[in-house]
């Protein structure tokens, strides 16, 4: 929805969170949902994005 969320994580906690969900073998692919261009100010939300995901390319790639 694009609706942020009070006490949401922070863009190093996902990061975090996500690494070590992706640097276990049993997880082999990643979906990304809630990415909503029309409400992105400034790219804000496209560079946050890319910001959790970049690292976690190469720990995917090597499954």
């Amino acid at each position: 929805t694009g609706t942020p969320v009070p006490n949401g994580l922070f863009v190093d906690e996902a990061t975090d969170l996500l690494t070590g969900l992706c640097s276990d073998p049993r997880t082999t692919t990643l979906d990304v949902v809630e990415i909503n261009p029309a409400l992105d100010t400034g790219n804000a939300m496209a560079e946050a994005t890319l910001g959790i995901l970049e690292p976690l390319w190469p720990l995917l790639r090597a499954r």
